[in-house]
């Protein structure tokens, strides 16, 4: 008797073992009498095979084939195919052998690619992966019971990329653009059910023997059985191998007990929107991934396929209608499962609180338009982080559920939660899991689901997990393999973690049910989810941040001068779908592939130019229908000025002057622009805004400072390095004394993730500026604005240049910049202020959606220290008792405070996987705002929104005059956020509110113009989805908006007559 038969197991025994299970099952070792190749005992070449080259990279549909331009694949001198990104057809004629008859018969393909099966019709049918990776998928069952000259023809598409698209020297390094890619198998292959069968019972069980404890009698018991089977299985003598089935079934049907941990199991298939491919190949990605997972629920009918993103059902179908309805019937059936329900899983903290809120407004229209129902649970498993009101948008979208694993990525602290419920900041809560898997596509392994369990942080209090399952980011989604293990582990294998064929609804359903005692014990976490990783995402791609801040600007506008301007009807949505596919988690913050970028800045034009024109178009609307209202006292020119926020505004604005203007102006900027002081009421318009300015700005230059000084602040520029100093007269303290605006270099090279990281340690190696001297020159000196020009050479290749303005009304100072920024290589730009600012708590502020949240400024602990760079979005603050400062922005969002020390991150230059990211020129505007009191009291809020929504100037000839404004809100704390017009009735509007100071507020009184917006005929609070929740009294053009508890959202709805 061999030793290794016996029962005493030591380690080398083991070793041997594991090592013998390896080879018995091995793709590349033994593999002419291992039990792996008698899967597919017999294979024939395809001989009949006839190819179209596709020209100049385009991708053409099926519609689009031209059969006179096939040749025969026999013609060609070799078999690979390219360059990167190219597209090949080939047209497949197959031949059952009839010695075959009775037998299953699969296609094998394998062009070291991605590929897609057509029938002859142009019907998708299944997805195949090519490579030797793990995520292959190399097989298609062609019939299950061959009659024996059985004939097939299919088309396939391939496409000259990877799952994970053409990297170079790794996955994110910058794309090869000459790869090929070698059609290594095209034939067909007896498929043995019952080798296939034995061989996954038997893998599974070694799989137990490497990895239950080794000193388990379970564990030593499947080393034996294992072993017991390979002895028992001649690969060449098949009347053995169901005897050794029988051993392996003996031992797969012992039970665990009733304490066993159950994995609720859900397939999916991440699909990157774009990441390491451009849109356009995403398209394709849906075909190839649900199409496969269509062929897989045929056989497995318990089978749930969990897919997010309304934007990708839109996408296929338009492109693959029949796969469409195919997809549309498996939904009814409850095997595919729309989940998410958002436009895209947009990432989680840079894009604003309305475009989140439109995302859902979309998403969740799609869903029930296309499919009968909501989405319950929202779907964002891999974004960089959360927004702290995601809870409140999603309770408003009607969404209770929450799934994400990303936070398992913290590099610094291990998230303490697997099950919770997350509180958002206004207080609403949602049901919140983060599957323990530690991953959204896991294979299913007996590893990952041991992991599962130990990994599991609320044992005790549940017993319940999520998991995701499937081949993902580059799409893919399960294969038949992983269906296989899931099918037995649902069968209670001892030793082995449940599993059940589930959806993500079927787990919270579940979890309610378990957590609804009077004892339930899940803890709750506040506020945002920071992501302890790619912090460099708040930064990178600069060009894209700017193009989302402007446009979610400009689209904000176009809505409310739809309405202002009385004309007609203006459906946007095509445009906020644009900027919503931008938003996409790897498209707005800057980890994509230079292809991605050309499209999104495509996109960003498209919608820019768009709005640009309906604002032109509805501006002169506004003056068209003034005309006539002829004032005798004011028959000179006027300055239209129409103020999109929704507080009275008083500022100096600046507008371009016709030629033959007799406009009355109180400053020409050094561009050649008329400069005035006007003062508008709340979101409307005045003919006569012009007013006389109670402050001036005086300017003086000495050879060490030139000085600007209103009856606010005094601002010193110092003239060697351009360093500012300021002092602030309200409370007669400098507020800056040791220079401000410092740019700062830093080498900037993180772990691996190149345009995704900045890791704490960049601070700790500065680069010198090249030229610290700076050039100055003084363009304006008032009396309303003062503007000083500022010029450093930050490198030998990069130049900034910047605007430094200062108003004779405010003690806001601008800082509009522009850069070129060539050449640089892992170099991150700052902007550092430090100041004399004491936080007594040591907390700054930070502008969210919706509302705003603190952070720590002090680095006591491991939680603190991990958010040395964090993300905002129009402001920071850092204040005393009585007094603060706060620096606003345009479009950037990464910064830091610590201690008295802020920060605003401006610029990278990471060179994967995008090697031109940032390069190029640049335009933005950060500003200082010194403040009495709070930043409530302080009116940081408003000022902000005031730099982000400027004033909409535009000359106008004395015959026009006139002024109204839609609406008159009554809370200084709230703040009118959107004003659309409602998606199933046009002439109805909804006005989209919040309380941005973090107080309630009682008796919010809204009214509303009749004159601009006709008569009121009744008054509704809806939810985002825009459904009515409660009817609400309407008198004398004013409606009772009741009660705003802190960052409450609330959206209204008017219908008119």
């Amino acid at each position: 008797m061999s030793v290794l038969t016996n029962n005493t197991i030591g380690e080398a025994k083991r070793k041997i073992l594991l090592d013998r299970f390896e080879k018995f099952t091995s793709d590349i070792y033994y593999t002419d009498v291992n039990f792996k190749s008698k899967v597919y005992p017999e294979r024939r070449p395809i001989d009949d095979v006839l190819y179209y080259s596709v020209p100049e990279l385009a991708r053409i549909p099926f519609s689009d084939l031209n059969s006179n331009l096939f040749k025969p694949l026999n013609e060609r001198s070799n078999r690979t195919f390219g360059p990167s990104w190219s597209t090949h057809w080939f047209l497949l004629n197959i031949t059952v052998p009839d010695e075959w008859a009775g037998k299953s018969v699969h296609l094998i393909w394998n062009s070291s690619s991605e590929a897609l099966i057509f029938n002859m019709k142009g019907v998708p049918l299944q997805g195949l992966t090519g490579g030797d990776g793990g995520d292959k998928r190399h097989e298609f069952p062609l019939i299950s019971k061959a009659f024996g000259g059985d004939k097939y023809s299919f088309y396939i598409e391939m496409a000259c990329n990877g799952l994970f698209g053409i990297g170079g020297a790794t996955m994110i390094s910058e794309p090869d653009k000459d790869r090929t890619f070698e059609l290594k198998k095209c034939e067909i292959a007896v498929f043995d059910e019952e080798a296939y069968e034995l061989l996954m019972d038997f893998k599974l069980i070694a799989d137990m023997a490497a990895h239950l404890p080794q000193d388990s009698n379970r564990g030593s018991q499947a080393l034996l059985t294992a072993n017991k089977i390979i002895n028992k299985c001649d690969t060449r003598d098949r009347s053995t191998w169901g005897d050794a089935s029988k051993i392996a079934k003996s031992f797969l049907n012992q039970h665990n007990g009733d304490s066993q941990h159950t994995i609720y199991s859900t397939g999916h298939c991440h699909i990157d929107v774009a990441w390491l491919w451009p849109y356009d190949e995403t398209k394709r990605k849906c075909a190839r991934s649900w199409s496969s997972q269509l062929s897989i629920m045929n056989k497995f009918k318990d089978y749930k396929f969990s897919q997010s993103q309304a934007q990708l059902y839109e996408w296929t179908k338009q492109l693959y209608p029949e796969l469409y309805e195919q997809i549309k019937q498996k939904v009814q059936e409850g095997q595919f499962v729309p989940v998410g329900g958002s436009w895209v899983e947009m990432d989680g903290i840079l894009p604003s609180g309305e475009s989140m809120a439109r995302q859902f407004l979309y998403g969740q229209r799609f869903f029930k338009k296309e499919f009968g129902k909501y989405c319950t649970e929202f779907w964002l498993p891999d974004s960089f982080g959360y927004s702290g009101q995601l809870p409140q948008i999603m309770k408003l979208s009607n969404i209770d559920s929450f799934v994400t694993q990303k936070m398992s990525w913290n590099n610094i602290n291990k998230f303490p939660h697997s099950t919770m419920h997350w509180q958002g900041l206004d207080g609403s809560r949602v049901w919140a899991h983060f599957p323990p898997m530690d991953n959204y596509c896991s294979q299913v392994h007996v590893k990952d689901m041991l992991f599962n369990v130990s990994n599991f942080k609320q044992r005790g209090a549940s017993n319940i997990s999520l998991c995701l399952f499937g081949f993902g980011d580059g799409g893919g989604g399960p294969n038949y393999d992983m269906l296989e293990r899931l099918t037995r582990f649902e069968k209670n294998i001892d030793s082995v973690p449940i599993a059940k064929l589930s959806s993500a609804k079927d787990f919270f359903d579940r979890l309610k049910k378990e957590q609804s005692g009077p004892d339930h014990q899940l803890e709750v976490w506040h506020g945002e989810l920071y992501f302890e990783l790619h912090r460099g995402c708040y930064t990178s791609q600069a060009s894209t941040k700017r193009g989302n801040r402007f446009c979610q600007v400009a689209l904000r506008n176009v809505e409310i001068l739809n309405l202002m301007s009385r004309s007609d009807d203006l459906d946007l949505s095509e445009e906020w779908k644009l900027l919503l596919l931008n938003q996409f988690h790897d498209v707005l913050p800057g980890s994509s592939i230079g292809l991605a970028y050309v499209d999104a800045i495509d996109y960003y034009r498209t919608i820019t130019k768009n709005c640009e024109d309906h604002i032109s178009t509805f501006t002169n609307q506004i003056k068209s229908t003034c005309d006539g209202n002829v004032d005798l006292n004011h028959l000179h020119d006027h300055v239209l000025t129409i103020n999109t926020c929704s507080w009275d505004r008083s500022q100096v604005v600046e507008y371009a002057l016709p030629n033959d203007s007799n406009h009355n102006v109180a400053q020409i900027s050094h561009d050649g622009k008329a400069l005035s002081f006007v003062k508008v009421q709340q979101l409307g318009y005045d003919f006569d805004s012009q007013k006389l300015c109670p402050d001036q700005i005086q300017l003086t230059s000495t050879s060490d400072f030139i000085q600007i000084k209103n009856q606010f602040v005094r601002l010193q520029i110092n003239q060697q390095s351009g360093h500012i100093n300021l002092f602030d007269y309200r409370m007669n303290r400098w507020v800056i004394e040791n220079g401000g605006n410092e740019f700062q270099l830093f080498e900037d090279v993180p772990l691996f993730w190149d345009a995704w990281d900045v890791e704490v340690y960049h601070v700790d190696k500065p680069i010198r500026i090249h030229d610290p001297n700076v050039k100055l020159e003084i363009l304006e000196s008032g009396p309303l604005r003062a503007c000083v020009k500022l010029q450093i050479q930050l490198t030998q290749n990069s130049r900034l240049t910047q605007f430094i303005k200062v108003h004779a009304n405010s003690s806001r100072i601008d800082f509009h910049t522009l850069v070129d920024w060539n050449h640089e290589q892992h170099v991150m730009l700052k902007s550092k202020f430090p100041t004399t600012i004491y936080s007594p708590h040591q907390m700054a502020s930070f502008d969210a959606q919706f509302g705003h949240l603190q952070r720590p400024t002090h680095r006591n602990t491991s939680w603190d220290w991990s958010k040395f760079e964090v993300h905002c979005q129009m402001w920071f603050d850092l204040s005393e008792f009585d007094f603060g400062l706060a620096i606003l922005n345009d479009c950037k969002h990464g910064c830091s405070v610590l201690n008295n020390e802020m920060s605003i991150s401006l610029l990278r230059s990471p060179k994967s996987p995008d090697v031109n990211c940032d390069m190029g020129h640049h335009e933005f505007t950060y500003s200082l705002y010194s403040h009495e009191g709070n930043l409530q009291s302080g009116n940081v809020i408003q000022e902000a929104y005031q730099l982000n929504y400027p004033l909409i100037c535009k000359t106008a000839s004395g015959n026009s005059y006139g002024k109204d404004s839609l609406f008159d809100l009554s809370a200084h704390s709230v703040v009118i956020d959107a004003v659309k017009r409602a998606e199933d009735d046009r002439r109805s509007v909804v006005v989209r509110l919040y309380e941005s100071f973090g107080g309630r507020v009682d008796h919010v009184v809204l009214g509303v113009s009749k004159l601009i917006l006709g008569q009121v005929k009744r008054v509704c609070r809806v939810n985002i989805l825009e459904e009515e929740l409660e009817e609400l009294e309407f008198q004398d053009q004013h409606v009772d908006l009741g009660v705003f508890g802190a960052f409450q959202i609330q959206s209204i709805k008017f219908e008119f007559e």
